[in-house]
């Protein structure tokens, strides 16, 4: 591939750049400032190794960048300091869903000329509502509010002497925290609930930078420090709003810095910039070591390099608190198969049962299902049992066991169908297995069960099939019931049909709930990116809903997004989460209509087959399953994957904003907001339980 960054090396010595999905086509952007110049050049990611290439300028006459949703409409805002010409002081700019350009939302919002590295947003004091923070080249910080319909307030001075910014929840109490670099520390101050606030001095001095993440993947989080001697200090939490611990020095001639999983391998890096050198990236290895290699594609000269997520409505979008391999090469029996098609299932009374099934193999071919178990929330696993070949998993309180569905069926006739049927009992996560009849009143060639299975409340049990009619080649999703508990199932209603526009293979794989509301949601994949079907527009995931049990169904609507294997978990708040993939993993959240949607947000950008398991922990926060692999070889067009790892992932995504905003506190054992009689008697319970 022809970088074409690198024709540009000699003119583009940017002094600030910001790494973000800008246009929301599921691929991170840097945005770079030119030093000599002042353009604001956008790179996009090609998806290969440590590479970026280059987009467009966007504008011109930059001095520092900065992105974050500022106004809460889930679509990505820059903001352009300058210390230079005709646009003297701030610009807020917006994305308007191009690789090339952006629409100015407001100019002139400062006249003041601003300091290179001298941008921030965030929700300092916690209404959900962000901030802009501005240093001026005279070293003062404005605070800048939004007032609405895209305005701003008048520029609050709120301190003089500082050096750098940022705001950031770095004590995991899930309410952010700012904190300001000055010559002799960075001042650390949270603000509390009554107007009042806790402050505290970090030691770190004449702090150039301050930028915040996950470097080591232990879920607890990391700053650093970029210092004016050209070193780099990282600081990790050491909770209870202690000051953070100095884990180690390094680097040197560092301009500065930022934590991101800059080649999409599920680990993030530490990338520095440096006046005289290349950017460099560091990849945490053990025992809190690093390992630098080099970034293609970005010269010398880079500054103000940071990472940021965006907003949902006045909602966080998730963050990412851990990852864990559950599965990896070594762990099959045939090392050279690839691991693939995770389903992931929990228990209705919430106590830390998980069951996960996968598969390994070469796809399309031979492939071999396997299940695990864990009573943990998937801290560990043991192997369970002859597995389903896959799972679709749900509850029966007051009537019965819980049951899981096989989705592959063997064909009686044109009409008649069976699969494995799964059943549970009460604390055991044994499943004992029996067969399920399924009858359809039209010939078909293929019948599959998938995902969606919920129950009624007259004891009706629902379940999404997709089937291919006799004489047709493109699929549809039906509704099947059952009322003897999943032992026979019946037609009930075609949930989508095809339509042109959709993809080739017709609605197919597909996820169902339960709204709050009653109504009833469909997700359904149409398509499939492939080395062959390069057009995420023609493969898009399509959705419906349902007002009467699903009886019927409203016309399918495009989510925007290709992908594979839909799955669908509705939060406590009455909010809907969707994971899917192909290419990458990503999750989007819908309102409690199941209709208003919002950008994607990705979990992995890497190779993989993209099929997903989703489970909701006790905590409100998520669990999903994926896996990394180069899947057969099947996507070659989208990535160059040397090491395609082969493994099994695991991670845990924070998307709950329980006990007003506090978090869980550490004793509050069955995660109710409150520390009583009922977490000692789990602690008592559990005291001489071990893994």
């Amino acid at each position: 591939m022809i970088n074409k960054y690198a024709t540009l090396a000699l003119v583009l010595v940017a002094t600030s750049t910001v790494l973000a999905d800008f246009d929301g086509d599921q691929k991170n952007e840097l945005i770079a400032i030119s030093q000599t110049n002042g353009n604001v050049s956008y790179f996009e990611s090609d998806l290969n190794p440590n590479s970026v290439a280059f987009k467009a300028n966007l504008t011109s006459e930059g001095q520092a960048v900065v992105i974050g949703d500022f106004d809460n409409d889930e679509f990505p805002d820059l903001f352009v300091g300058r210390n230079m010409g005709s646009l003297l002081g701030l610009t807020w700019y917006e994305s308007n869903g191009s690789d090339d350009s952006v629409a100015a939302v407001r100019t002139g919002i400062s006249s003041l000329a601003i300091l290179r590295n001298g941008l921030a947003v965030g929700d300092y004091d916690n209404d959900g509502t962000k901030e802009l923070y501005a240093i001026t080249a005279t070293n003062d910080l404005l605070k800048f509010v939004n007032t609405g319909n895209n305005t701003i307030g008048t520029a609050q001075n709120i301190a003089s002497g500082v050096l750098s910014v940022g705001v950031y929840d770095l004590d995991g109490d899930k309410k952010s925290e700012m904190f300001v670099a000055r010559a002799t520390g960075i001042d650390w101050t949270e603000l509390k609930s009554d107007g009042t606030f806790w402050f505290k001095t970090i030691p770190a001095t004449n702090v150039q930078a301050v930028r915040f993440g996950d470097i080591d993947g232990d879920s607890a989080a990391d700053m650093l420090a970029v210092l004016s001697d050209g070193s780099v200090q990282w600081f990790e939490a050491a909770g209870n709003d202690t000051i953070p611990i100095l884990v180690k020095t390094f680097g040197s001639n560092v301009v500065s810095a930022t934590i991101v999983d800059v080649d999409s391998d599920g680990v993030n890096e530490v990338i520095v910039t440096r006046n005289s050198d290349t950017t460099k990236c560091f990849d945490p290895n053990a025992n809190n070591s690093l390992v630098e290699t080099a970034i293609n594609g970005i010269g010398a000269g880079y500054q103000d390099l940071a990472s940021v997520g965006f907003t949902y409505g006045n909602t966080p979008m998730p963050t990412i608190i851990y990852r864990k391999t559950v599965v990896e090469m070594n762990d099959v029996p045939d090392g050279s198969a690839d691991i693939e098609f995770p389903g992931l299932a929990t228990s209705e009374d919430m106590n830390g049962r998980l069951m996960l099934g996968y598969m390994f193999g070469k796809h399309p071919g031979y492939e071999t299902s396997a299940q695990l178990i864990s009573g943990n929330w998937g801290l560990t696993w043991d192997p369970h049992g002859a597995p389903l070949s896959w799972l679709i998993n749900t509850e029966l309180p007051g009537i019965g066991p819980a049951i899981s569905l096989g989705t592959i069926t063997a064909r009686v006739d044109a009409r008649t169908f069976t699969t494995l049927l799964g059943r549970r009992w009460g604390d055991s996560m044994l499943l004992k297995t029996d067969t399920a009849t399924a009858n359809l009143p039209f010939d078909t060639t293929q019948a599959v069960f998938h995902r969606g299975l919920i129950l009624l409340d007259d004891n009706t049990l629902l379940a999404t099939m997709y089937v291919i009619k006799t004489g047709f080649t493109t699929r549809e999703v039906v509704i099947m019931q059952s009322s003897d508990l999943g032992s026979t199932w019946t037609y009930r209603s075609t949930a989508v049909n095809y339509l042109a526009w959709m993809g080739d293979e017709g609605p197919n794989e597909s996820a169902m709930v339960r709204l709050l509301n009653g109504n009833l949601l469909l997700v359904a994949r149409t398509g499939t990116m492939s080395n062959t079907v390069t057009d995420s527009s023609t493969v898009p995931l399509v959705y419906a809903i349902s007002s009467d049990q699903g009886n019927t169904w409203s016309i399918p609507v495009s989510l925007g997004v290709p992908g594979v294997d839909p799955g669908l978990i509705v939060l406590e708040d009455g909010r809907v989460a969707l994971s899917y993939g192909r290419p990458g993993v990503y999750l989007k959240f819908a309102d409690a209509t199941g209709t208003n949607w919002s950008v994607p947000y990705p979990i992995y950008t890497g190779a993989g087959c993209g099929y997903t398991g989703i489970a909701k922990h006790a905590d409100g926060d998520l669990l999903v399953t994926y896996t990394e692999s180069d899947f057969n070889n099947r996507l070659a067009s989208f990535w160059s994957h040397p090491d395609p790892k082969n493994r099994l992932k695991i991670a845990k995504i924070a998307v709950s904003q329980r006990c007003k905003g506090q978090g869980f506190d550490t004793a509050d054992l069955n995660f109710d907001c409150n520390v009583n009689f009922t977490d000692y008697s789990i602690l008592a319970k559990n005291w001489l339980v071990s893994n």
